[in-house]
């Protein structure tokens, strides 16, 4: 039997605290019958909000004007600004900090200390009068605040993070919006930014949705939703950096969607690093980043937007790893990756699954051409394959491309790379790998390929999978009309 692996992810939008009420209460008794099992060896597809224990807290998802008055009677207490447009000094904590200010992760409305929602004991912020923000700080770690914003943590209901999608597709937009081209905005996988680099950042964040509805002209950045927003050039048919956009009252429903957004673990892929110059790199300045680490610990760095001495404080977006010395440096852009036979490039992880015995069908992949020498990968381990998909490794004398799916030849050790993978067919001798599913979908029903409806007998929520190659979707929709979905790999 296959392994399931799924996400399934929720986020309600009401301000009225007793709608969140009905809203939890009515989510409770709906995910009771949402699990679903696929055999003794598959997982069961997770409850929509994870484990929920009795009496709980509701989460609360966006800052607002009304519930922080419901706190502290105002938005401005003892010099700290806790109002909605409030801000960290590093802008990719925003989000986190109006999460953590939300659910009242601080012990009194005096109090210059705010623990982080996720991580209340190990991550905190001090507010910083000067630039009027909240910075990451080691003060409150000792402090003896940190017990109560602890406490205040256990009795808040576990929250599910929604997943992140690191790759615009057609069938990633067409789950959100029917059209690709909505007003006039182009949402479809060719969509640029008015700035040439801008272009990879306004695809990621069109990927995961940092737009209110289909018909919007304003997107928020998926890494700083609170400092970066575009609108859409209707002359230039692109989408530029914009002012208007930040003080819309639609971005701060955008920056709690971030706050709520699953972080994505690093996998390294050697012999590659990002094209261009990292940020922590600047002799002049005696900007060095860090050595003598290891790969893990130069992952560790990334991921917390660490700061290398006398280099600026930026969001970090990968990473390269020199093993022979351990020396480490970050990049906040990492549009196109490089050959580097010493380096090894570290950045988003997507996870994959496996379906035995099956390869894409009606297409070859598009790392084989023997005419001009192009054959993919031999010897190799099937986690060295995924890896080459998620990190759409180029194979010698093949096209670069954006890989959806790997096969393997385990007999072999062979890998080769799809960038279309719509239908599967039947390979004994293979090991189709194929991201997880994890997509917001329009209504109750999505197509997953070439899809019939399981008997609702199986399941009580929209639930469809595809024919050949036993991969499924399943839907959901909450009360606020959010629609939740997960998917993996199921038994026939």
């Amino acid at each position: 039997p296959a392994r399931v692996a799924c996400w399934l992810c929720w986020l309600w939008s009401a301000s009225n605290p007793m709608k969140k009420v009905f809203f939890l209460l009515s989510t409770l008794a709906h995910v009771q019958s949402f699990k679903l099992h696929l055999g003794t060896t598959a997982a069961s597809v997770n409850a929509v909000n994870g484990s929920v224990h009795e009496g709980c807290e509701p989460i609360e998802t966006q800052l607002t004007e009304a519930l922080m008055k419901s706190y502290c009677g105002k938005m401005i207490t003892n010099k700290v600004d806790r109002s909605p447009a409030t801000k960290a000094c590093l802008d990719a904590d925003t989000p986190a900090v109006r999460l953590s200010l939300a659910n009242h992760m601080f012990k009194h409305c005096g109090a210059w200390n705010l623990y982080d929602f996720h991580q209340p004991s190990t991550l905190c912020y001090y507010w910083n009068e000067q630039g009027n923000c909240f910075k990451r700080s080691s003060h409150c770690h000792h402090h003896k605040e940190k017990k109560t914003a602890v406490a205040r943590k256990a009795t808040l209901c576990t929250v599910g993070c929604t997943p992140v999608q690191t790759t615009l597709t057609e069938g990633v937009m067409k789950s959100y919006c029917s059209q690709l081209v909505v007003e006039g905005a182009d949402l479809s996988p060719g969509a640029k930014g008015c700035e040439e680099s801008d272009t990879y950042y306004v695809r990621r964040s069109l990927a995961n949705k940092m737009f209110t509805h289909c018909g919007a002209h304003y997107l928020y950045d998926y890494d700083t939703p609170s400092a970066v927003c575009y609108e859409w050039n209707g002359s230039e048919k692109c989408w530029s950096r914009g002012t208007a956009c930040k003080t819309h009252e639609m971005g701060q429903r955008l920056v709690a969607r971030k706050a709520l957004m699953c972080k994505i673990p690093m996998v390294s892929v050697p012999k590659r690093r990002c094209k261009g110059t990292p940020y922590t790199y600047n002799e002049a300045k005696g900007c060095n980043g860090w050595s003598s680490l290891t790969e893990k610990q130069c992952m560790e760095k990334c991921s917390s937007n660490a700061r290398a001495k006398n280099c600026p404080q930026k969001t970090c977006r990968a990473a390269v790893f020199y093993k022979d010395s351990g020396w480490c440096h970050l990049y906040d852009s990492c549009e196109e990756l490089e050959d580097f036979e010493r380096s090894t490039h570290l950045g988003d992880k997507v996870p994959m699954s496996q379906v035995e015995g099956r390869v894409c069908s009606g297409l070859l992949p598009f790392t084989y051409n023997t005419g001009v020498g192009c054959d993919g990968w031999g010897g190799i381990t099937q986690e060295q394959c995924a890896q080459r998909c998620v990190g759409n490794q180029r194979a010698p004398n093949c096209p670069q491309k954006i890989c959806v799916a790997a096969v393997f030849y385990k007999s072999t050790g062979w890998c080769h790379l799809y960038d279309e993978c719509s239908q599967l067919e039947a390979r004994k001798s293979a090991t189709l790998i194929v991201p997880e599913a994890s997509t917001w979908c329009k209504g109750t029903q999505v197509e997953a390929w070439d899809c019939d409806k399981i008997e609702q007998s199986r399941c009580s929520q929209s639930f469809t999978r595809s024919k050949v190659g036993n991969y499924f979707v399943q839907c959901s929709v909450a009360s606020n009309g959010q629609c939740l979905s997960g998917g993996g790999i199921c038994q026939a």
